[in-house]
């Protein structure tokens, strides 16, 4: 074999073991977002059900924080988490949940009305919760940097620059380990400035008919649906994945218990959004739905 060959088979060889490796640090999920299996012994597989960490793992930080992120990945043990993007009056993609920043921070206005520099001025802090140590409104490019090779964005888009999301996505590495949750009639823009980018919406009734289901992927551009976990049945869920359509149900409220998780993994949908996520994560460990690691 010539001194090229070997060169050619080297990179190959490379390559392919850097797709198997992304693939292991983000915990063996598809990027289809359907739930995958992982071996749980004497050659049996184990169903793994994604959890998604709603505004990160706040029980003991502040919602879409930094910490609130890092807990969910190192703490829970999330597959995503999901966050509320917003932008400010100069262009700035930050973290915030509400259209303006009185609840969550200690200042007042509009995002969209405030400058970067303004909100970067502010600090997230919760009256219900004094004991929390105050902390500063993310950019999603840190957010992006928190996340990156260690769990998947659920995004929550509530306005700004889809471009700029989908720039920034593709600076670190995110395209395929993200999902867009935006209006509807959006979902076609995200597809054509990135066609790997998955989409979610929380589906209609009349989305979920018979006749209806079938073309709801094609007709618009949408990869899973979301929604309250009181829309579904298991005979739905299954046919809505007969379609290609993953389901990622909304569980998260206060709630959340053993007694009401258990009729919620029921339905065998292919990931849950839970406010909850270390104790959900057990939960499920517990019930044989995910390993321990």
């Amino acid at each position: 074999m010539n001194g090229r060959s070997s060169l050619k088979t080297f990179a190959t060889t490379t390559a392919v073991l850097a797709t198997v490796f992304a693939a292991l640090a983000l915990g063996g999920k598809q990027d289809d977002g359907s739930s995958t299996t992982e071996p749980s012994g004497r050659g049996r597989t184990a169903p793994r059900t994604i959890v998604v960490a709603h505004r990160g793992d706040h029980t003991a930080a502040h919602e879409n924080s930094i910490e609130a992120i890092r807990r969910a990945i190192q703490y829970a043990g999330a597959d995503y988490v999901e966050l509320d993007v917003r932008t400010t009056r100069d262009g700035e993609l930050v973290l915030m949940h509400d259209a303006t920043v009185d609840r969550t921070t200690d200042g007042h206005g509009r995002v969209d009305v405030l400058t970067f520099a303004e909100i970067a001025g502010l600090r997230l802090v919760d009256p219900q919760r004094p004991h929390l140590p105050p902390s500063k409104v993310p950019r999603l490019a840190e957010a992006l940097a928190e996340l990156q090779g260690k769990a998947g964005l659920y995004l929550d888009f509530k306005s700004g620059d889809r471009a700029k999301v989908v720039q920034l996505l593709r600076d670190y590495r995110m395209v395929n380990s993200t999902v867009v949750y935006d209006e509807r009639d959006a979902f076609r823009l995200w597809k054509t400035l990135e066609p790997a980018l998955r989409t979610m919406t929380s589906p209609k009734p009349e989305d979920l008919s018979a006749e209806s289901l079938p073309t709801l992927k094609a007709r618009l551009q949408v990869d899973i649906l979301d929604g309250p976990v009181t829309l579904y049945t298991p005979a739905l869920v299954r046919e809505a994945q007969r379609h290609g359509l993953a389901v990622w149900p909304d569980i998260q409220g206060p709630h959340e218990d053993a007694a009401f998780w258990d009729k919620t993994v029921s339905l065998l949908a292919d990931g849950y959004q839970t406010d909850r996520p270390a104790d959900f994560v057990r939960f499920l460990v517990r019930r044989g739905l995910r390993r321990t690691h």
